[in-house]
This record gives C-alpha cells, structure tokens and sequence, in this order.
C-alpha cells in the first residue's frame, strides 16, 4: 500500500505510482538539463496533465501485468510430474 491505513486498491495505487514516477521523470530530465546550463519550468497545469498521463501509463501496465498473470495461472502446472507435453 502506498499510504499505511488507507485502502485504496490496485488500480489506485497504480495511479498513484505511475503519476509521481511520471513526475519525477520529469524532474530528473529537467535537473539533467539545468547542470548542463538551461533552465526548467513547469506550471500546475503541466504538472496536473503530466500526473494523469503518468496515471493513465500505470494503469495500462497494470492491466498488462494483470492479463499476463492469469495466463500463466490457467496452463498446466510445469512442475506437476504426471504432466509430459
């Protein structure tokens, strides 16, 4: 869980974790760019839109992650020694 006491669910905490990874991503390439001399700006609207985009990543992964998970659950078990296919 992200947050200790909460219950905000699977598809929250992806969010969550996709919307600040997305944010700090940002931060890190635009430090990268301020020690080699430029600058950095972002406004809360930028920071808002970069957070849900990050969300939406999260949750797209999340989802994969998920699919993939079940198909590995619904073969046959590898490790089952009647089983030779």
């Amino acid at each position: 869980m992200l947050l200790t006491g909460t219950n905000m669910g699977e598809k929250g905490e992806a969010f969550v974790k996709g919307g600040c990874g997305c944010l700090l991503g940002f931060v890190l390439i635009g430090l990268f760019f301020v020690l080699i001399g430029g600058h950095m700006h972002i406004d809360i609207g930028g920071a808002i839109a970069l957070f849900v985009i990050g969300g939406i990543i999260g949750l797209v992964v999340l989802a994969i992650y998920n699919k993939g998970t079940r198909e590995g659950r619904a073969g046959p078990d590898p490790f089952d020694e009647n089983n030779f296919t």
